[in-house]
């Protein structure tokens, strides 16, 4: 095992071209070392210990590539749900011209100013 973690360190230290001060280098050993003592995450240590993953390698791990298959998928799954709070449907907006005094006209009003989208629900208010 402690051989192990020497060829981890020395692969990072070699990698992240970093003296053993660097923040570069201390935050590559700090997050490496984070997953590897997370009790939740034996997939990704044992994968290490068989060789499935080389010791020589982990330091280019990132941190979705060091996650369990199930924390993984449940962080996909959090991602899109934000993503799909954030986005609107071009059927929920609606293009409106914005006049010089900040005012907004239809589209098809022929109005001056440039085009913005606005939501339907803002419409259905006023």
């Amino acid at each position: 095992m402690a051989e192990l973690a020497k060829k981890i360190e020395e692969s990072i230290f070699t990698n992240t071209g970093s003296i053993p001060y660097d923040v570069k280098y201390k935050t590559c050993c700090r997050s490496k070392l984070w997953n590897l003592r997370d009790k939740r995450n034996s997939e990704f240590v044992n994968k290490v210990i068989s060789g499935t993953i080389k010791a020589e390698d982990v330091y280019k791990l990132t941190g979705d590539e060091m996650l369990s298959h199930e924390k993984y998928y449940q962080k996909q799954s959090e991602i899109r749900r934000m993503v799909e709070n954030c986005v609107r449907y071009e059927s929920d907006l609606v293009p409106m011209k914005l006049e010089s005094d900040g005012s907004l006209s239809s589209c098809m009003s022929g109005g001056s100013g440039g085009t913005v989208w606005v939501s339907r629900n803002m419409l259905d208010k006023s």
